[in-house]
Parts: structure tokens; C-alpha cells; sequence
């Protein structure tokens, strides 16, 4: 968890202003955006990893991840693979997620998938401590395998 302890506020339209220009900057050079459909069926895994977020569901969140998936966290080698994602996430057993949320901003095609672009904010305790709030950016590429979903690389920055 960051100690990044900013506020509680999703970041304003503002904020955003440099995820929405690289948006606009790839739109504007063909990127393609991907179809209502997809949109839409994305969105719903991001909420369904933040549900699992917030109930602190380990082996829920690695399972969403491809045999080769990664999950990269700032200041840590890139965890690979469902088993590594579990096996970390295990050893949170001291800390209460309070409040989670994730949001996407945007849904683009890529060579291999689609990446899905938006933010996220956290609130957790630690047994003992007092809260901690981290938020930031997300970049989740997903493709499609063994007939669902998978997460290629989640980054939080």
C-alpha cells in the first residue's frame, strides 16, 4: 500500500488531463477504440477485480490474471504468473481494505488485446496503524483466452 496520503477526492477532470490528451493524441493517430461490447464487457471485469479488491479475495484476483500475467506495483519486481500474485497477495493477512474503488477512463485496441486506461483509490488500516489512502493511475491490458478475460499486465502509477 502507498502512503501517498492525498485525499479521498477522485481526481478531478484536471487531473486527468494528461491521460485524456494521450487519448486524444491516439485517436487522433488511428488508434483504434474498441467496440461498445468490449467497452462495456471490460469495464465489468474492472469492477469485478475491484469487488474482489475490496473483500481482499487473493486466489479471486490471481485467477483473473493469464498463466503469463503480470502485475507490476511501483517500487517492486513485477509479480508473474497467478501463483506469484497469490502468494504475495497472502501475505496481506494484517490489513483491512476499508474502501476500494477503480474506474475506467478509456478502452483501446492494441496489437495483442486491449488496454484500459483509469484510476483507482484505496483506503486500508493496517492492524495497529492508522488508515492509508493511495490512488493513482491504472493501465490493465486484457486479452481474450480460454473463452474469457484475462489480465496480460495490470501497472498502477
Amino acid at each position: 500500500m502507498s502512503g501517498r496520503s492525498l485525499g479521498i477526492q477522485r481526481p478531478s477532470p484536471r487531473t486527468d488531463v494528461g491521460a485524456r490528451t494521450l487519448v486524444l493524441i491516439g485517436a487522433l493517430l488511428g488508434a483504434p477504440v474498441c467496440s461498445g461490447d468490449v467497452d462495456a464487457s471490460l469495464r465489468a471485469e474492472l469492477a469485478r477485480y475491484n469487488r474482489y479488491v475490496a473483500h481482499q479475495w487473493g486466489d479471486s484476483i490471481a485467477s483473473m490474471f493469464a498463466a503469463d500475467g503480470e502485475l507490476e506495483i511501483p517500487g517492486r519486481a513485477s509479480l508473474r504468473g497467478p501463483p506469484a500474485i497469490r502468494e504475495f497477495l497472502a501475505m496481506f493477512t494484517n490489513v483491512r481494505v476499508d474502501s476500494s474503488a477503480m474506474w475506467a477512463d478509456s478502452v483501446v485496441r492494441s496489437d495483442s488485446g486491449y488496454v484500459l486506461w483509469g484510476g483507482y483509490f484505496q483506503r486500508a488500516t493496517v492492524v495497529g496503524q492508522p488508515p492509508v489512502t493511495a490512488h493513482g493511475r491504472i493501465r490493465a491490458e486484457w486479452r481474450r483466452g480460454a473463452g474469457r478475460w484475462e489480465l496480460r499486465r495490470l501497472e498502477t502509477f
